[in-house]
């Protein structure tokens, strides 16, 4: 069964790090494409306006959520579901810190690089929460998506894991 119909991800673990690579299979990159991502966020993980974001904008999360890459959000949504799973299993004081880095010019367009601070450590933490970020991202790419010819819903579908 593919992991999605929209992206594929590569995932490496690390002691302190977690690197993923997304590789879109759209023919857009950026959420000012999908009108829809502000309001599927403050129904399904409205913490998530609530975190920081390090931009160049100097703009809180919310702003920048309307136009912004899709890797940088689905950066944010992995962190925000990583927190609350640390939250709810008793956890306090938690913190998760994440980068989103892409050059078009050296990789296909809508590649992403993605560090996020959850290593081995949380390795059953991150893939609950990674689970729940694929489907958040389908749920919103899917709603810019209706209609798309099946070309585009099927260019990558696979994950690659490796420790």
């Amino acid at each position: 069964m593919p992991l999605s119909d929209y992206f594929s991800l590569n995932i490496r673990h690390k002691e302190n790090i977690t690197n993923i690579v997304l590789r879109l299979g759209l023919p857009f990159a950026h959420t000012d494409e999908i009108p829809q991502t502000l309001s599927i966020l403050r129904q399904e993980l409205p913490g998530i306006f609530e975190t920081e974001c390090f931009n160049n904008k100097d703009i809180p999360f919310e702003i920048e959520a309307k136009n912004t890459e899709i890797g940088h959000l689905f950066e944010h949504i992995l962190l925000e579901y990583l927190c609350q799973i640390k939250c709810s299993l008793g956890s306090e004081d938690i913190c998760f810190n994440g980068e989103t880095s892409w050059n078009w010019k050296r990789d296909k367009f809508g590649t992403f690089h993605i560090s996020v601070s959850a290593g081995l450590l949380d390795i059953k933490e991150f893939y609950l929460a990674l689970e729940k970020s694929i489907y958040l991202l389908e749920k919103i790419i899917k709603s810019k998506t209706t209609g798309f010819p099946k070309i585009y819903k099927s260019y990558f579908h696979s994950l690659s894991l490796a420790a």
